[in-house]
């Protein structure tokens, strides 16, 4: 397939929205597939065009017409250099990043190979070090190799996802006997430490969007997540914006009044994706967060089950618990300059002094107390 590329430098918000309207015309058309991170809607909600930061915009088009749309960042970074506990930064790095992998083509079209086809183009007209793909299933990229086409495969993980589940009763029974009844238990826990004072109130409409953020803000300060590196939660105008859009089904866990965890979620399309989730560490003795999926998904399949749900790039054991499809997916790496060789080396020798210390660490039993420490020692309390 013959695909021409044109690329569109985005400085600013005015500019973003003068393509709007055609970029979501060709998002709605029939057979294109893409979710909710290549959405112009989002982007414009959930990315700052400031400290040089922009938007490169990359519209394919084949001899039927428009055949994809890419959206990259392009924002200068120090790229993070593991080393045991200790973290180095790089020098500034131009990255191009295309910050999940669902970006939008037409149905049919190879995905992969439009990315081959791009990445060479990129290079050319672009002063980026680095271009950075996240989320990427690795079966699609099997027989790319770590080093065909200067393609570096970082940070394979396996995550899981939810498929082909209509039906609430169905899915509870396909999780396990031992799964099941550890999130009765935690739930019943929960419930009698309250004296059933529990409750689970979902967000869907903009007028709610002010409660779910206040609720928000305040299990985010109190979790371990707070100082760690994790992605923060939307401000309240995204989260306005999002629900706006019809988007938005998001759940909080309140105890005796006050709100222990929370599910910031949103269904685009046949996906529900899990953006965000968290829970207050002062409460991790009750398990809020078990508690709070085990609700909430009671309520995501019970009404309006997604054909698919997402809980996102990285393992986790609720992930493996909870999910249908294990899926292994990865990082792509491609380096455009010596900068962005240099900084990928650094990232992989990182990565592999981290491993080496985590299996020194759990051989002399440590691993486990010293990761406990440092999540409580980022996790801050109210005095």
């Amino acid at each position: 397939m013959a695909v021409t590329f044109e690329a569109l430098p985005i400085t600013d918000l005015a500019e973003l929205q003068r393509h709007t309207v055609d970029w979501q015309k060709f998002l709605r058309a029939g057979g294109v597939q893409g979710g909710i991170y290549c959405d112009p809607v989002f982007i414009e909600q959930t990315m700052s065009l400031t400290d040089g930061r922009s938007l490169v915009l990359v519209i394919g088009t084949d001899e039927e017409g428009k055949c994809c749309v890419l959206p990259f960042r392009l924002q200068r970074e120090r790229p993070p250099i593991q080393v045991g506990p200790y973290k180095a930064r790089f020098v500034a790095t131009r990255v191009l990043r295309l910050t999940d992998f669902e970006f939008a083509v037409r149905g049919g079209s190879d995905r992969i190979g439009i990315l081959r086809k791009v990445m060479p183009f990129l290079r050319g007209v672009t002063d980026a070090d680095l271009a950075y793909v996240d989320n990427t299933p690795t079966h699609e990229v099997a027989d790319v190799g770590d080093h065909a086409l200067g393609w570096s495969l970082r940070n394979r993980q396996t995550t899981y996802v939810v498929k082909n589940q209509t039906d609430y009763q169905r899915y509870w029974d396909s999780l396990g006997s031992r799964v099941r009844i550890e999130l009765k238990r935690r739930t019943k826990k929960l419930k009698e430490k309250c004296q059933g004072a529990v409750l689970l109130k979902k967000y869907t409409r903009k007028e709610e969007m002010a409660e779910v953020h206040e609720y928000v803000t305040a299990v985010w300060s109190r979790s371990w997540h707070a100082n760690v590196g994790s992605a923060v939660p939307f401000g309240l105008s995204c989260m306005e914006r999002l629900a706006a859009e019809r988007w938005v089904r998001s759940y909080v866990l309140l105890a005796e009044g006050h709100p222990i965890a929370y599910l910031w979620g949103y269904q685009y399309r046949a996906k529900y994706y899990y953006d965000s989730i968290a829970f207050d560490a002062d409460w991790k003795e009750h398990a809020p967060g078990s508690v709070l999926n085990h609700l909430a998904l009671s309520d995501l399949f019970g009404v309006e089950p997604p054909p698919e749900l997402d809980f996102g790039f990285g393992y986790n054991k609720y992930k493996e618990h909870l999910g249908t499809h294990p899926e292994e997916r990865a990082q792509i790496w491609v380096p455009f300059t010596w900068k962005g060789h240099a900084a990928l080396a650094g990232l992989s020798l990182g990565e592999r002094l981290g491993t080496l210390g985590r299996e020194i660490s759990k051989q002399a039993g440590l691993y486990r107390w010293l990761r406990n420490r440092r999540r409580q020692g980022h996790s801050p309390r109210e005095g």
